[in-house]
């Protein structure tokens, strides 16, 4: 393993302490993979291959962030400020950005694998949402100009509008 791959790994340990996970090798890079495991609450079987570290008051990413591969990356409600360019390696259906404080999408976030995005409720300049628009996969996204979804020439639409903490509402143009 990397000592970025290790570096990561610890990273996330310091706010899950039991956190399981696999290494796979994807285009020849390391990613860190969320274990698939089972877990029984309250007598019901409940599938994780989740990251949720939200609400850890984490305010900085470690920069090889986008070499993990999950479910879901969960890091709403912390105090993030910046993503690193590492964020368009990820490999998520969902990613959780909502309510922390970013103020600025990298270029790369263009190259995310993800199909539901959440960046309701930070800072994000509305120039810099036309990032999302390079996003593939994508089918829903939150912003606080709005929610949109691809339609059929995969070109992202207003859904509706979110009113939001911050009460910042825009339109974006197709």
């Amino acid at each position: 393993m990397k000592n970025s791959t290790k570096e990561l790994v610890e990273w996330i340990k310091r706010y899950i302490p039991n956190f399981q996970y696999d290494i796979e090798i994807i285009n020849g890079e390391e990613y860190v993979e969320c274990e698939y495991r089972t877990d029984i609450i309250g007598g019901i079987t409940y599938a994780i291959d989740s990251l949720n570290l939200m609400g850890k008051n984490i305010s900085k990413l470690p920069n090889n962030i986008g070499f993990i591969k999950c479910k879901s990356l969960i890091l709403h409600n912390n105090n993030i400020t910046e993503l690193p360019e590492s964020i368009g390696n990820l490999i998520c259906k969902t990613l959780h950005l909502g309510e922390n404080n970013i103020t600025k999408l990298p270029q790369s976030i263009g190259s995310l694998k993800c199909i539901n995005l959440y960046l309701h409720d930070n800072e994000i300049k509305e120039e810099d949402i036309k990032y999302i628009h390079e996003i593939e996969e994508l089918k829903h996204c939150t912003t606080n100009y709005g929610n949109y979804e691809h339609d059929t020439l995969s070109k992202i639409k207003l859904l509706s509008k979110r009113n939001t903490r911050r009460d910042k509402i825009a339109l974006i143009l197709k």
